[in-house]
């Protein structure tokens, strides 16, 4: 069963997968990339008081990638909107952890089962230049990153 942006967090999460994760390791897999899962598991993976955890340790990448000799960080993202609170901890999760190993943020279509990267330094560029928008359902603000 798929989850739907229209959906409250515990109705998107309920009893089932992460289709754009998948789609991710599946892509690893045939381009034959190394990854181990970094963050948590929001699907199988819940913890009682989840929420007064750090939230750099509440939003750590989903994955490390083993690519051209090095190791990279990859957040996996089902959408193009990636709210604005997420950038702020990932600039801070750069800032700690991203010396010698990138962050990339892994936008997922589904419809189209394709996967395609961006650095997390490409999007702070990028995002200089678009405009702040706010999801319908809760009033979040969001950036939207072409793809």
């Amino acid at each position: 069963m798929l989850g739907n942006h229209k959906d409250n967090y515990k109705q998107r999460n309920e009893n089932q997968i992460n289709v754009s994760e998948k789609l991710f390791e599946d892509l690893c897999e045939i381009n034959k990339l190394k990854i181990t899962k970094l963050g948590f598991d929001e699907k199988t993976g819940s913890i009682n008081y989840f929420y007064t955890l750090h939230p750099i340790i509440r939003k750590l990448p989903d994955y490390i990638m083993e690519y051209k000799n090095k190791l990279h960080y990859v957040e996996v993202k089902g959408t193009n909107k990636i709210k604005v609170d997420d950038i702020n901890t990932y600039t801070e999760f750069y800032k700690l952890f991203c010396k010698n190993n990138p962050l990339h943020i892994a936008i997922v279509n589904i419809g189209e089962a394709d996967v395609k990267f961006k650095n997390f330094n490409t999007i702070k560029k990028l995002i200089k230049n678009l405009p702040i928008k706010r999801f319908k359902n809760d009033n979040k603000m969001y950036y939207e990153i072409p793809v």
